[in-house]
């Protein structure tokens, strides 16, 4: 019978065997030779098994009831909704013709509606930390900083966050003569809700925005921003 090319070698008590058709190493005997399982894996395992057969779940439930706590507990004391002052689309209709909606200023009598608010709000924030939350939008911008002229307190301003999920609903690029009026008739029939202008939201698209807005503004914003 021909040789076998397998070859072994000894080494102790283990025996070491290769395979010339795949060059694999075996090894025989010598149980010590077998890795061990890291001590932190094993308890990793154990731990792991022990939520797989719910022996874990009272204690996930006081973790979840402790953390739905922690986020009522960083809520703010208060949150003021305002809208920005006049601005020249709320006095002349014929500018959103030719200037885009983000991109309108307030009137004097805005800037003078936004300072009266600030020294509203004044009294009204006391002496607490605050963050603003404001749209990008040219009027709501001037509005804050009217606010502040006003006497709306700068100086107890944590952080002031600028976000688009908050801005005006969007009625198109440039709204042209005639199509307010055609819009509403349009309106009356498909639903307020779900109508949707041309290159414009529905109301049902904001609803979405601005709830994964007061998402954001709890759960990331705010206590990121929460004075310690």
């Amino acid at each position: 019978a021909p040789a076998s090319t397998d070859s072994s070698a000894h080494v102790g008590n283990a025996t070491f065997q290769s395979h010339p058709l795949t060059d694999d190493v075996g090894v025989m005997g010598a149980d010590r030779c077998r890795p061990e399982t890291p001590k932190g894996l094993a308890e990793l395992q154990a731990l792991l098994a022990d939520v797989r057969g719910g022996g874990l779940d009272q204690a996930l439930e006081e973790i979840s009831r402790r953390q739905q706590y922690l986020k009522w507990r960083r809520l703010p004391e208060k949150i003021v909704l305002l809208r920005h002052g006049q601005s020249e689309g709320n006095v002349d209709r014929s500018i959103y013709t030719s200037k885009g909606d983000a991109h309108l200023e307030l009137t004097p009598k805005g800037l003078q509606q936004a300072r009266a608010a600030g020294s509203r709000l004044k009294e009204l924030v006391g002496g607490d930390h605050v963050v603003v939350v404001v749209s990008p939008f040219e009027r709501t911008l001037q509005t804050l900083l009217g606010l502040y002229q006003g006497g709306f307190p700068e100086s107890q301003v944590g952080a002031v966050h600028v976000s688009s999920q908050i801005r005006e609903q969007e009625f198109g690029n440039f709204q042209s003569v005639g199509l307010h009026e055609a819009a509403r008739a349009e309106q009356a029939v498909v639903g307020r809700f779900y109508y949707r202008r041309p290159n414009a939201e529905s109301s049902a698209d904001v609803y979405d925005r601005v709830g994964s807005f007061w998402t954001e503004l709890i759960g990331d914003i705010l206590p990121k921003h929460e004075k310690s």
